[in-house]
């Protein structure tokens, strides 16, 4: 193995260990943009697949390509014609806008596409697919103006957009469960089976509440549904845990 290969595994191993320590979602991008231009790539797409009739900017994560050039991508809604995603279609292995043109056969979309590119400084680049576990599909593109292509370099483009990947849904899930839990029980829901975790009876706590028992036996039953449980002490024992009601 040669220097030029020793040196893009170890760039891309520092990469992964760098990008795993990140606390937030601007350092990871900021980052994933540095090391691409290590590599050669100038500007960066990294977006949800967009459906059909969806605004090809919706799922966006990162993007420094021109403004300019997005807003005709847009305007011209490329998204539904471009080569690029076309090929998605055919095939989930990593491959260079060069690959296109290469095995499709020429037309004047492609053309078009890639002539625009070329205006903004973007002459070739990769589309790397990263599929989920329940199949959704986003494409991390990297390109330039005549970026080295190489299959080291293309591999090592590859890992940077799996170690972003991973410490982009990492962080996620930090986040999310470090978030306080969104109320999953109304206030009157709440009321009730605070009374039922002190053993008394619908009536009874219809009339601590001013409520009749069958209002009680509402709410409770409500309750019990939106906690998933199917008895009256399951449902107090729930909401105990999600800290809905203390006892």
């Amino acid at each position: 193995m040669s220097t030029f290969d020793d040196d893009l595994g170890l760039k891309a191993l520092e990469f992964f260990h760098t990008v795993r320590e990140l606390d937030s979602m601007e350092k990871i991008v900021a980052a994933v943009v540095a090391e691409l231009k290590g590599l050669g790539f100038d500007y960066i797409t990294w977006a949800a697949l967009p459906g059909p009739a969806q605004n090809p900017l919706k799922g966006v994560l990162i993007n420094t390509r021109p403004d300019e050039y997005v807003r005709r991508y847009v305007e011209r809604d490329y998204a539904k014609i471009d080569p690029v995603i076309t090929e998605l279609k055919h095939s989930m292995r990593p491959f260079s806008w060069g690959d296109v043109g290469e095995h499709r056969k020429p037309t004047k979309t492609l053309s078009r596409i890639m002539d625009e590119g070329r205006e903004f400084g973007m002459t070739d680049g990769l589309t790397i697919p990263l599929v989920s576990h329940d199949g959704a599909i986003s494409v991390f593109c990297p390109c330039g103006d005549r970026p080295d292509l190489h299959p080291r370099v293309r591999s090592a483009a590859e890992l940077i957009a799996m170690a972003a990947n991973q410490a982009m849904r990492r962080l996620a899930l930090d986040l999310e469960r470090r978030a306080p839990p969104e109320a999953v029980l109304t206030g009157r829901e709440r009321e009730v089976l605070s009374w039922v975790a002190a053993g008394e009876t619908d009536t009874e706590i219809g009339d601590r509440l001013r409520l009749s028992s069958t209002t009680v036996t509402k709410h409770v039953a409500n309750a019990m549904r939106k906690l998933n449980v199917g008895k009256r002490t399951m449902a107090v024992i729930e909401a105990i845990r999600l800290k809905e009601i203390k006892v």
